[in-house]
């Protein structure tokens, strides 16, 4: 997608008009979840809300699911909700539609709905990857609700052991015609192959994952791994959804969106000189250009037969 998505005609909501409402949302995210630590790692991130550190997912989310937002009786289901910033975008902007939202996953924190603030109707606890050596033996495998004509799973796909069971689950919980967007990072990052071929891995977290204690990290899931996009579709298919488009998009992450420091940008980021000459060598043997770019998102539907 190109950058062009920030002045994009094609939906009535601009980035403009978007940040002026999650101005106004941030103080309210800061109440309702939080902050990063004054003393975290990523000093990008300190002091920040979540939701401000991942501002543009949520705008680009907003572009792409739209035209499948923007009409009535939406019955909405958001997988991996916390801190439920999604949920409250989508309260806002389909107001009109007076859509109804529930949220689903393992992490709710107490007084989610009442933070939530009407923009869910509920919560669906699940466990989504129950073959895990990280599960949650004590949650159930399946949804307590269905006929959803909108699902989200935004960022939960890389975190499973076994990703096509959350593909099933989802399909057998949404209505025929329904749609789901997935969003999730891309394997194929330039930083990612700019790694491997000089020597290095794409799994920072060995520790996580196969923890030298045999301890479990109970509702929060490290990274177990990394999708291309013909890998996530073909997860999808096999759970019985129809792609209907797929894209990259450059995540912006922790960029200063909110102060007008930075601006949002649909560019690469070519961040060395290595990474620029090997990104010059390999965009002219990609199919898609923009498989380099940092995240990527996809879009399903469950067939109407």
């Amino acid at each position: 997608m190109s950058h062009s998505l920030v002045e994009s005609s094609d939906s009535s909501i601009s980035w403009n008009n978007f940040l002026a409402w999650a101005r106004a949302e941030n103080e309210y995210q800061q109440q309702i979840a939080g902050v990063h630590q004054p003393d975290h790692p990523q000093d990008s991130l300190r002091g920040r809300t979540y939701f401000e550190v991942n501002l543009y997912r949520y705008f680009h989310a907003l572009q792409v699911c739209w035209p499948y937002l923007n009409r009535p009786g939406q019955k909405i289901m958001d997988v991996g909700s916390w801190p439920g910033a999604w949920l409250r975008v989508i309260a806002h902007f389909a107001a009109q539609h007076q859509p109804k939202a529930w949220a689903s996953g393992l992490m709710f924190p107490d007084r989610f709905l009442e933070k939530m603030d009407g923009a869910c109707a509920g919560m669906l606890r699940c466990e989504l990857d129950p073959y895990s050596p990280m599960r949650d033996m004590s949650a159930p495998t399946t949804l307590a609700e269905n006929d959803f004509t909108f699902v989200s799973a935004m960022e939960v796909v890389e975190h499973l052991y076994h990703p096509r069971g959350m593909f099933q689950v989802i399909h057998e919980a949404m209505a025929p015609g329904g749609v789901l967007f997935v969003t999730t990072n891309n394997v194929s990052r330039l930083s990612n192959l700019f790694a491997i071929l000089n020597g290095g891995g794409l799994v920072g977290n060995l520790e996580e994952l196969i923890p030298s204690d045999g301890g479990i990290l109970g509702n929060w899931r490290p990274h177990a791994r990394e999708y291309a996009w013909q890998e996530a579709n073909a997860l999808a298919q096999s759970a019985g959804f129809e792609p209907i488009t797929h894209g990259f998009y450059q995540e912006n992450y922790a960029l200063r969106l909110l102060e007008g420091i930075d601006q949002p940008s649909e560019e690469l980021v070519l961040p060395r000189g290595a990474e620029k000459r090997l990104a010059r060598e390999l965009i002219p043997l990609l199919a898609e250009p923009d498989q380099l770019k940092s995240g990527m998102y996809l879009l399903f539907r469950k067939p109407n037969r």
